[in-house]
């Protein structure tokens, strides 16, 4: 399996100049965000796929990890929102986001129990 690193920035809401947010760069960062999931939900699916006793191996060795990207992503998204002024379609996104992360770290469980 290839391994993949994600890297974010953690810098403030970016603003208009005339300090309006800028939606249309929250809404870039959290389309990319969601892009990062696609790809860990498609590996999750396959290896759902798998024999249980394959799975039960893959998820000692790679759980751990996927779990705390998981986390990463998760800390970082409320950085970027938090304080923001949202219009309505950043906060459909954005509690989208958080579904789609929390039925990922439950996947993770499952595979692990």
């Amino acid at each position: 399996m290839k391994k993949t690193q994600f890297a974010f920035s953690t810098s403030p809401i970016p603003l208009t100049p005339d300090l309006e947010p800028n939606f249309a760069q929250l809404e870039f960062q959290l389309y990319l965000k969601n892009k990062n999931l696609d790809q860990i939900a498609h590996t999750l699916e396959q290896v759902l796929l798998w024999p249980k006793k394959k799975q039960k191996s893959w998820a000692k060795k790679y759980a751990p990890q996927i779990k705390n990207e998981l986390d990463l992503f998760l800390d970082e998204a409320l950085s970027i929102l938090n304080g923001a002024v949202m219009n309505k379609k950043l906060v459909t996104d954005s509690a989208n986001y958080t579904n789609r992360l929390r039925m990922m770290i439950e996947q993770l469980g499952g595979l692990l129990n």
